[in-house]
């Protein structure tokens, strides 16, 4: 059984599971000073995406590739639908670029639907006033919007590297640890003795960036990610658009939906006697019943779904969001019965 564990950590900013934020004003975003750790996560992100080239044109796929229960799924025609299949690759392709070129200030993106798909991009004020200005964003017609963060994901991350070096340290190993847009989240069978841990070492992981918070969450040591063909979440949540209702289908030992695979809420697990997957809550859904998942697929697997899970959702033919484009199938959260 997973439980959080409300107990409050010394270091500055940071905060555990359950428990609110100090009363009073809060606190102003401050600049950090310069931080090695920092320049070398951003340097990191640029090597990795091999010099944050423009975003190209993303492949327009024809109607007739357009898969029949997707499309029944939707309500969408074939052209429509590879419409929509273009543009939110192409809106892949510029959240891509965004976070690349602007790592020391990138928090998020994320797709909009409504009334036509955009980008929103979420950044700090290191990117300057109109960072997007001149960007090569014109493929989606302007509909790139911007929002402000307190706090860079390169942050978040130098902040979880460190407290992942203090964990090891005092010999208190996570089961898992994801950088979220505003947290870290640490998960461990003994979530005590990882939060004793990091109160004792609040000097070196220094102060968090704005109200970011670590999160400790025990998970008890006898609970998987896989079960039989049931994949379910470990880590942190991804935001959902509007729902997706489709057909749950068991094949080869994947349970897919629409055109992608399915995953499930933390929890749930296989009841192998009767073919029926069993949600958290006691629910029964079994293959050919109708769910409800979030219409954006997964961004990143093994964030969501640990190690276990992202493994096993790649045997499946999953891919992480910005991988759709290229090939591979989409993974979708299940949230329940359709």
């Amino acid at each position: 059984m997973r439980t959080r564990r409300p107990l409050p950590l010394t270091a500055a900013g940071l905060l555990l599971a359950g428990c609110a934020a100090p009363a009073g004003p809060a606190t102003p975003a401050v600049s950090p000073a310069p931080d090695p750790a920092l320049a070398a996560a951003v340097a990191e992100v640029r090597a990795d995406a091999g010099g944050c080239p423009p975003p190209t044109v993303a492949t327009s796929p024809a109607p007739a590739e357009m898969d029949e229960g997707f499309l029944e799924a939707m309500g969408l025609s074939a052209e429509q639908a590879a419409q929509e299949t273009y543009e939110e690759n192409q809106a892949q392709l510029v959240g891509s670029w965004v976070r690349c070129t602007y790592p020391e200030a990138y928090a998020q993106y994320r797709i909009e639907r409504t009334p036509r798909i955009g980008v929103v991009v979420t950044l700090t004020a290191a990117a300057g006033d109109d960072p997007l200005a001149g960007a090569p964003l014109g493929v989606l017609d302007g509909r790139t919007t911007l929002e402000t963060a307190e706090f860079s994901l390169a942050q978040l991350r130098v902040l979880g590297e460190r407290a992942s070096a203090v964990l090891q340290a005092c010999d208190a190993p996570p089961a898992s640890s994801s950088i979220e847009v505003d947290r870290i989240l640490v998960t461990a069978a003994d979530g005590d003795a990882v939060t004793a841990c990091l109160d004792a070492a609040a000097d070196r992981l220094g102060p968090a960036p704005g109200r970011a918070q670590i999160v400790v969450e025990n998970t008890g040591s006898d609970e998987s990610a896989v079960d039989g063909p049931v994949i379910a979440t470990t880590g942190g949540e991804d935001s959902t658009a509007e729902g997706l209702v489709g057909q749950l289908q068991l094949v080869d030992g994947c349970l897919r939906l629409a055109d992608g695979v399915a995953v499930w809420p933390r929890g749930t697990r296989w009841d192998a006697s009767r073919t029926e997957v069993v949600l958290p809550d006691g629910t029964r859904v079994a293959p050919g019943a109708q769910v409800l998942a979030g219409a954006d697929p997964v961004n990143d697997l093994r964030r969501i779904l640990g190690p276990e899970g992202a493994a096993a959702a790649a045997a499946c033919g999953g891919v992480d969001q910005a991988a759709v484009a290229t090939g591979g199938a989409p993974v979708y959260r299940v949230e329940g019965r359709g």
